[in-house]
């Protein structure tokens, strides 16, 4: 950015300088973007191995509760993270298991509905295919 100031008011008055775009900062700041968005693209592998031990575990309906709590976490900091790096989709699928996982309740006795933990499975698998959409 380069502040013009030859056309700053001489008053009593605090002076207005014109700031007047610089192409270079433009440039600059899109490739920093840009190297972020691949920073957390390159972050995916991570995400998307925990994600991956949470469905493992939810197939195998062990530790459902600490599952859920996991995947409740997980998605909630991919969907934010996700949408900031104009990965729509992805935001918006962990947005909606992050609510499913919400809204899951167990029953008297402890238990989860095992038509409700397969269901989450599947929608999970589906955010895990998209992640490694990106990586590929």
């Amino acid at each position: 950015m380069v502040i013009d100031l030859s056309s700053v008011e001489q008053s009593n008055w605090a002076a207005k300088p014109v700031i007047k775009p610089d192409m270079s900062d433009d440039i600059s700041l899109a490739a920093r973007v840009a190297r972020l968005k691949q920073i957390y693209i390159d972050s995916l592998a991570a995400k998307i191995n925990n994600l991956e031990t949470i469905h493992r575990q939810l197939c195998s309906q062990s530790n459902v509760a600490d599952s859920i709590n996991s995947l409740q976490h997980a998605t909630h900091k991919i969907s934010g993270s996700a949408g900031s790096y104009d990965f729509h989709q992805i935001s918006s699928v962990a947005h909606d298991l992050e609510y499913m996982c919400r809204a899951l309740k167990p029953n008297s006795v402890g238990e989860y509905c095992s038509h409700d933990i397969e269901t989450l499975a599947q929608n999970l698998q589906v955010l895990i295919n998209l992640l490694y959409a990106e990586i590929d």
